[in-house]
């Protein structure tokens, strides 16, 4: 059916997040991964509400154009009948990594296979050139992925996953429907600028008429770096190389005009967006740098950026300024060296203990190394490791019973082995610090273990007659919050006061 479009489209970023009378705000948790979605549509203008679960009936879903649904593997009948009615009238629906059913059902799309390769595998997105105006290739390292397949001749893949070589792997990374568009994986904000041009892409695709509105408001966010439209001039005037980059600029926003004029939308867009490449190279290059600053680098692999390894990657990053690197070297559940707490990753007998080569290549080139540890989360442990823990009874359980494949906080055993193992790290390494993450709960939700339920009552005095209602929504809730954040409190502040005590300058994030 034809949809006529307001001059504003609304998009709605539609977040599952638990619905509580005394939680009206907007809850942005992790892994919702929404961020980059609203980073794209503000990169081209487009208005948007962010809107969650409790906030959604507030909403009258014929009034809705376009729905990004964050993943989330829960969903209530509530929330995919708004969808549904949603998709009935004409809306569209975009989604990632999987889907609930009725959703697989209405996007004729299915969901199966979870695919994690030992090896990084998805690290690009080729884009075939029947979706109009799209990038070719978007910028992606996912460590895994959902396998999606079409189930209706009208769903087709229109991108698919590449290697780090470029090479094809054989699964698909998105597929479109006369219904919206499925991601096989969350949305990480690697290519900013690749995912801006790739959902422009799409909602053109569903919705022609906003190419003038994304184009523009691409080239008026050009206009607020530093800000201001005049203020890039001003910092720049000084510098030579600065001024080149201004004048490109200028020249990029004259040809993004021109092309926009003529319909050629995607190389408007592709132009919009090296206006403000260059822009913002001009301004970066008046900064001046404050003694002492920390200029440092994530890096999710435990193997350095793509095949360098450890030795080129600290060269590369110190030739360019960089001072320190913060690379993923355990999870709750994994290592990536020799480890007597924790099981160790099978890739360290064929590539090394990758904690000694990232310190010796480090400090070799004058970088500090932070370890960097995810707390808690199992996503990468081995099922055996699970299974044990399981057994134990120290997964956590979320407000309806269901286990959280998670850590409890609260639960001793868990407690000291988080503990040692960061302070096995500190004691065989020359780390110079300790960065946690996912240092929390996975989200409001959790965790009601009936071992948080005794070691609360035990600790506070409070007997609690309905668990877990009494400390959700009833009189003890109030005390149960303070008690809950204590148990991630106490494990930061032990292993900061124990790391000391080996290294007494090491640094904890």
């Amino acid at each position: 059916m034809s949809l006529s479009i307001r001059s504003t489209l609304l998009i709605a970023l539609f977040l599952i997040t638990p619905l509580r009378a005394q939680e009206p705000r907007i809850l942005l948790y992790g892994e919702s991964y929404m961020d980059p979605i609203s980073q794209a549509l503000d990169r081209i203008g487009l208005p948007y509400e962010r809107l969650d679960r409790g906030s959604l009936g507030s909403r009258d879903p014929d009034q809705v154009d376009a729905l990004f649904l964050a993943y989330d593997a829960d969903s209530d009948s509530t929330s995919l009948a708004w969808i549904g009615r949603m998709l009935d009238r004409g809306g569209k629906l975009f989604t990632f990594y999987q889907l609930p059913s009725p959703l697989q059902e209405r996007l004729g799309i299915r969901t199966g296979k979870y695919l994690r390769p030992e090896t990084p595998t998805f690290a690009q997105i080729h884009i075939d050139r029947t979706l109009p105006h799209a990038p070719s290739i978007m910028h992606q390292n996912s460590p895994n992925i959902v396998l999606a397949t079409p189930t209706a001749d009208s769903v087709r893949v229109v991108a698919a996953w590449h290697d780090l070589r470029g090479a094809i792997t054989g699964h698909p990374a998105l597929l479109l429907s006369p219904r919206g568009a499925h991601l096989t994986h969350v949305l990480l904000g690697h290519d900013p600028e690749g995912t801006a041009q790739l959902y422009t892409a799409l909602l053109g695709h569903f919705f022609p008429d906003i190419w003038s509105t994304a184009v523009r408001g691409a080239l008026e966010a050009t206009a607020q770096i530093g800000g201001g439209p005049d203020a890039p001039a001003a910092l720049a005037a000084p510098i030579k190389k600065a001024r080149k980059d201004l004048k490109r600029a200028d020249d990029a926003r004259i040809q993004t005009l021109d092309l926009l004029s003529t319909g050629n939308f995607s190389n408007a867009l592709e132009a919009a967006f090296q206006a403000h490449s260059l822009t913002v190279r001009a301004l970066a290059q008046v900064q001046t740098s404050q003694r002492g600053e920390f200029r440092g680098v994530w890096l999710h692999t435990p193997y350095g950026v793509g095949d360098w390894g450890w030795d080129k990657t600290c060269r590369i990053l110190a030739e360019n300024g960089f001072n320190a690197i913060v690379p993923n070297m355990l999870d709750a559940g994994i290592t990536s060296y020799p480890s007597r707490t924790l099981p160790v990753d099978p890739q360290v007998r064929k590539r090394g203990d990758q904690l000694m080569q990232a310190v010796s290549a480090a400090h070799k080139y004058g970088l500090a190394i932070h370890a960097w540890k995810v707390n808690f989360n199992l996503s990468t442990a081995d099922t055996t490791f699970v299974s044990r823990m399981r057994a134990e009874e120290r997964l956590q359980r979320d407000v309806d019973g269901a286990e959280v494949t998670w850590l409890c906080p609260s639960h001793p055993d868990n407690f000291d082995l988080e503990v040692a193992s960061l302070l096995e790290v500190v004691r065989n390494y020359p780390v110079d610090g300790l960065h946690f993450d996912y240092i929390r709960y996975p989200n409001s939700r959790g965790c009601f273990c009936q071992g948080c339920r005794l070691r609360f009552e035990t600790q506070t005095g409070h007997q609690v007659d309905t668990w877990p209602d009494d400390v959700v929504t009833g009189d003890l809730a109030e005390i149960f919050q303070p008690w809950r954040r204590q148990q991630i409190t106490r494990l930061v502040r032990a292993v900061s006061i124990k790391a000391r005590r080996i290294r007494p300058r090491i640094e904890i994030s």
